[in-house]
């Protein structure tokens, strides 16, 4: 059998929730939107207002795999990736298909993180073509992983050795941080583009940029550098690696 109830209950319900939330919001400053920052392990907001740089697209490409997991706060998570590229001024976007309309319409990033399988030819002429026209690739990829992105780096002259440099710190160039370096590899590369070391170990490169066109190239060799375990996690995070990918975002690099 089925019942009828009285309309009445619903609706005085629905009018007091309301007129309380109305009373709530009155009486409650709007907060300001805010991203979390860390600076002595606690969380402190950054907040966006008119001081902050105009945003721009970062666009992490996962249609290829990759030696990562989008799971929040696991050791292999890119999830502190994502919040470092929005404190530094960029919106992120995560791609599970390759993101020829992104890069067309005019990204600001590209990141990689390791990809699994190969770029076709299309896709790599599409990277080509972004970079030369201003875009900037980022990519981070081991010896281990080098296959799915090796075709790729190699258009832009870059690959990486088989020799395994293990987990070491490099100090940053004129700051007292270190960059801690989970697994590291050298890059290889060739002398077009005006290639800069960026970072090395042992006499090895191991971070190397390379200008390609009106954009720029860099590789970092370790699949592992821009995981939470690496970068930030939900109780900790390292600072030298955060002021790198600071100095790596910063706006008119390429230029």
């Amino acid at each position: 059998m089925a019942y009828s109830r009285s309309p009445l209950p619903l609706v005085a319900t629905i009018v007091g929730i309301a007129v309380a939330s109305a009373i709530f919001a009155a009486a409650t400053p709007s907060p300001p939107r805010a991203f979390p920052e860390f600076p002595d392990g606690h969380a402190q907001p950054i907040l966006l207002g008119e001081s902050q740089p105009g945003w721009g697209v970062a666009v992490v490409d996962v249609s290829h795999g990759g030696h990562f997991t989008l799971r929040a706060w696991k050791d292999m998570s890119i999830g502190g990736l994502q919040l470092n590229l929005a404190r530094n001024g960029y919106f992120p976007l995560i791609r599970d298909e390759f993101p020829f309309d992104d890069l067309a319409a005019g990204a600001e990033l590209l990141v990689l993180v390791a990809p699994t399988r190969r770029y076709s030819k299309k896709e790599i002429d599409a990277v080509e073509n972004y970079v030369d026209s201003g875009g900037r690739l980022i990519a981070s990829v081991g010896f281990e992983e080098l296959d799915g992105s090796n075709k790729l780096l190699e258009r832009f002259g870059l690959s990486v050795a088989n020799i395994p440099l293990g987990r070491f710190e490099i100090p940053l160039p004129s700051d007292t941080l270190g960059v801690l370096v989970h697994e590291g590899w050298p890059v290889e590369f060739d002398n077009t583009g005006t290639p800069r070391v960026l970072l090395s170990n042992w006499e090895l490169p191991f971070a190397v940029a390379k200008s390609h066109g009106q954009g720029e190239v860099v590789l970092i060799g370790d699949s592992s550098f821009f995981h939470d375990v690496n970068l930030e996690t939900l109780d900790h995070y390292f600072a030298g690696n955060v002021a790198f990918l600071r100095q790596l975002t910063e706006k008119g690099r390429a230029q």
